[in-house]
């Protein structure tokens, strides 16, 4: 499905659930721009968006994956019918993050400590698992991230970011975070979402873009199906 009538779709349950778009604004992580740029096939959001509005509008999750063109048609669904498996993605570990630069498919196949399952019909995706609680409002200890890299990015996004060394600084505690990119004021900025990291909001320059791996397009709750 075209981004365009993707986003008609949205705009059309969302008028039949009688919802406006400041109700998707105050219970989801988007703005009303980017719900209008979604309706008017200017944005496509990623999965974890599409749960939340699935959630919001009461619809089927895989669903929206398969309208948005993240899922085919033939590519497992909640409604039973028989589709094929997906795709193994590679688990790293975040200490071997800064090794892999740039991020090429032989490297991290190398450095993969498994593979994890994943129903996106997506390229260049890896996984991490979350190591602790740093980042508990978006996600805990055991967590599994599907990352993909060399993404378009979009208002909201979680990205990882690589930690720089900066001279007489502290080494940091890991070699890379997570930070959500906002758009304001037609500036791009990378917001902290752990209450341990400073500065919590910096502008996106060309030194701190270079730094990003990757999006945040899926992840699974510890223990849980990463396929539901």
């Amino acid at each position: 499905m075209k981004s365009g009538t993707f986003g008609s779709f949205i705009r059309i349950l969302r008028t039949q659930k009688k919802i406006t778009r400041q109700e998707i604004c105050d219970k989801t992580s988007l703005s009303t721009t980017m719900i209008q740029r979604i309706e008017e096939g200017k944005a496509n959001p990623h999965p974890d968006i599409l749960r939340e509005l699935a959630k919001i509008l009461e619809t089927d999750y895989h669903e929206l994956l398969e309208a948005c063109g993240y899922l085919d048609n033939t590519t497992a669904s909640s409604n039973g019918k028989s589709r094929k498996e997906g795709q193994s993605v590679p688990l790293i570990a975040w200490s071997a993050l800064p090794g892999i630069r740039p991020l090429d498919k032989k490297a991290v196949d190398i450095l993969a400590q498994e593979k994890v399952s994943s129903t996106l019909d997506l390229q260049n995706l890896f996984a991490l698992r979350v190591y602790e609680n740093q980042w508990a409002e978006a996600y805990i200890k055991g967590d599994i991230l599907i990352i993909q890299k060399n993404r378009t990015h979009y208002h909201g996004d979680t990205v990882v970011v690589l930690n720089p060394k900066k001279e007489g600084s502290p080494k940091p505690n890991s070699p890379a975070t997570l930070k959500k990119l906002r758009l304001m004021d037609k500036k791009w900025f990378l917001f902290s979402i752990s209450k341990l990291e400073f500065p919590d909001c910096e502008p996106l320059t060309k030194e701190n873009k270079a730094l990003i791996l990757g999006t945040v397009v899926e992840s699974r709750r510890f223990g849980e199906n990463i396929d539901k």
